[in-house]
Order: C-alpha cells, then sequence, then structure tokens
C-alpha cells in the first residue's frame, strides 16, 4: 500500500463526520407527567425581639450549595420570573422527568428542567399553594399542638431549671459583673426532659456539658468578632451547640449536616403556572433515630416504591424521620433569604408527609404543626410551619 493511501485512509478514520449543510440531528421532545402533593403552608413565629434586616441580595458567605451540571432553560413567566441568578440545586435523585422535563437525543440522552427562580418571599407569593409568614400576638393564635412546647420554651427564657446543681458554683463564678446571680429557680437536679420510662437521674456529664457551653460562648464571641463565613460558623459554633442540647436524647435523636440534601423532584412545590420552584435546601435536621425507629421506616419503605420517608434521597435522611428543621445565617445574612430556604424546603416536606398519610391535595391541612428554626449569627427564631 502506497504512504499516500495509508494517510489518506487514516485521515478519513479521524476526521469526524460532517452534517449536511442546514441540518442537524433531529430532537425528540417527550411529555410525562409526575404526581405533585400540593399544600397550603402558613408560617408563624412570635414577635422578634431585634428589628432584622431583611436584604434581598444573596449572602456572600452563604453555605455552597450543590452545583449545576447542566444549563437551564428560563421561562418568561413576567418580570419576576426572568431574573437571572444560578440555580441552588441540581443534583436531585434521579425520578421520572416531570412536564417541565425535555429531553433531547444527540446521540446521548441529557434532560433539562425548567425551574421558576425563587429569590424571596415576594417569588413564592407567585406559587400554587403561596406561603405567608404571620406574627402570633396572642395563646388564641398559637396551634394548639405547640403548647407545651411554648411553656418549655418561656420557661427556658426565665431562665428556670436550666443550671445542674453540680456545677453551680462553677457557673456562678464564670458570670460578668453585671450577671445575675443564680438562684435556686435557675438550678435542676432531676433530668427535666426525661425520654421514655427510663430513672430521671442526669446520666450524662454535666461538667463537660458545661465547658462544651463554655467553648461554645467563646467561639461565638469570636465568629462575630473576625466576620467569619455561614460554612465556620456552622462547624465552629451551631454543629457543636447541637451536640451538646442533644447529648441527653443520644440513642433516640440525631442531628446532621444537610447542606447536600437535595429535594426530591416529585415535592418539589410548583409557581401557578404549573412549572417546579427552584430547589432550596438549608443547613440542619434534627431527626427521630434509634434502631426501633428505623427499622420500623425500613418496613414501611418496603411496602411502597419509595426510596426515603423524607422528602430528599439523602443518605442520613433516608431512614430517620425529620422533627426539625434549620437554616443558619452570619450576622449580616440576609433574613429574607433564609426563610426562602426553609419555606421552599418545609413545603416539600410537608407535601411528603401528605403522602405518607395519603391525604389529597384538596383535603383539610395535615393537623399538625412543623416547628422550624432560622439561626443570624448569635440569634435563634423559632419558626411554626402549619400546613
Amino acid at each position: 500500500m502506497q504512504l499516500a493511501q495509508i494517510e489518506a485512509w487514516v485521515q478519513q478514520v479521524i476526521d469526524p463526520p460532517s452534517w449536511p449543510h442546514g441540518s442537524s440531528p433531529k430532537r425528540r421532545k417527550r411529555k410525562v407527567s409526575h404526581a405533585h402533593c400540593d399544600h397550603t403552608l402558613g408560617f408563624s413565629s412570635p414577635p422578634p425581639s431585634t428589628n432584622s434586616s431583611a436584604s434581598s441580595d444573596a449572602d456572600p458567605e452563604a453555605t455552597p450549595r450543590a452545583s449545576s451540571p447542566s444549563k437551564r432553560r428560563r421561562l418568561a413567566f413576567d418580570a419576576a420570573l426572568t431574573l437571572q441568578h444560578p440555580s441552588e440545586h441540581q443534583n436531585d435523585a434521579p425520578t421520572t422527568p416531570t412536564r417541565s422535563t425535555k429531553t433531547s437525543t444527540t446521540g446521548a440522552s441529557k434532560s433539562t428542567r425548567s425551574r421558576s427562580p425563587v429569590k424571596n418571599m415576594a417569588d413564592l407569593a407567585l406559587a400554587e399553594k403561596p406561603v405567608r409568614f404571620t406574627f402570633l400576638r396572642s395563646r388564641r393564635d398559637l396551634p394548639a399542638d405547640v403548647a407545651s412546647l411554648l411553656n418549655n420554651i418561656k420557661a427556658v427564657g426565665c431562665g428556670h431549671g436550666i443550671v445542674p446543681k453540680p456545677v453551680v458554683e462553677a457557673v456562678q463564678a464564670s458570670l460578668g459583673l453585671m450577671d445575675p446571680d443564680i438562684t435556686d429557680d435557675n438550678v435542676y437536679e432531676r433530668n427535666l426532659w426525661l425520654v421514655g420510662d427510663g430513672n430521671d437521674e442526669v446520666a450524662w456529664d454535666v461538667n463537660d456539658e458545661f465547658k462544651d457551653l463554655q467553648k461554645v460562648a467563646h467561639r461565638t464571641k469570636l465568629c462575630s468578632s473576625e466576620n467569619v463565613s455561614e460554612s465556620s460558623w456552622n462547624t465552629r459554633v451551631h454543629d457543636l451547640l447541637l451536640d451538646v442540647a442533644l447529648t441527653p436524647f443520644q440513642g433516640s435523636i440525631s442531628h446532621w449536616d444537610v447542606t447536600r440534601a437535595p429535594i426530591t423532584n416529585t415535592y418539589l412545590p410548583r409557581h401557578g403556572s404549573g412549572i417546579d420552584l427552584q430547589a432550596k435546601m438549608v443547613d440542619f435536621c434534627i431527626t427521630l433515630d434509634g434502631e426501633p425507629t428505623r427499622r420500623q421506616v425500613v418496613e414501611h419503605l418496603k411496602s411502597n416504591n419509595h426510596k426515603s420517608i423524607n422528602h430528599t434521597d439523602y443518605q442520613p435522611l433516608r431512614f430517620r424521620p425529620i422533627a426539625i428543621s434549620i437554616e443558619t445565617k452570619t450576622p449580616d445574612g440576609s433574613t429574607e433569604e433564609a426563610k426562602t430556604h426553609l419555606s421552599v424546603w418545609t413545603s416539600a416536606y410537608i407535601a411528603r408527609l401528605r403522602a405518607l398519610a395519603a391525604t389529597s391535595h384538596k383535603a383539610a391541612g395535615l393537623g399538625i404543626t412543623l416547628p422550624i428554626i432560622n439561626i443570624q449569627g448569635a440569634q435563634w427564631e423559632l419558626l411554626l410551619a402549619v400546613d
């Protein structure tokens, strides 16, 4: 074979085939639909003690969220829906494509979901089931199933029964010049947070607990003065404080960093036009735990086609029911953005609870109140989500 023939053959193999002028691979569109659990969601919160600034600007120090593996198509319904900002979620677990999904074939299949941007609470007013916030002004406004929770919060706020007797002297010695002295009303000897029918003796090391709380207080001051990022607040302060708070409940309650926990597509809330809203994630979840709980969850999931008891397939949350969801921000972070994240996340969770209860989306509310927490620096705010 001549050298010229060999070179021509090699060149023919290497060169990619070209499409005829004016033609391109044909695109197929496939329309499918999936069931959504619709719900009406209302949020309520005690009046704040201080005025928080609500900025719609994105927090530059927010915890990094899941990155987008593909470009998104934007559907322009009105000016509010054409805001250009990055999606915070694209790592949803694989599910049946929604009606807003388009599948194109160019040698390999790839799905691109169209979602309505959610930048602030005004965007959620356009949801198929709008979300609104109200302040609780009196006990008449309080859902009955959280009355005892409010009583406990007020007792803690007054300092009732918060100091274990063995560390009274150490706590007194650590107080500042203008701090009130420890009184008998501040002290407790028995386990006030008894779980089950066990002995009500304090079973955890209260000296270690006090040292950990001192560390939390020191780190809080440091993070505030050094203007650290949201992720630093999470790892240095909030995670440690949750560890301390939940120590008495070891074996039955746990908490998890869920900044990489995507919402399952099926439970995403929808815009009034019918397309999915942009997904949002939160920072921590407090969950029910323990071998009996996980075993019951696994048995339940075996009987249906779901992989998780919650609205996300994130591994730590698959078999541990979520009790409380927590969003965090730096002291100067956006309160509006935090509430937006909590609203989308909790709306999806309520949709999952409706599916578990086999409740029609047209039926009345679930009849339960979900406590959720918004943390901004050292300030903790309790919100109550009602379906």
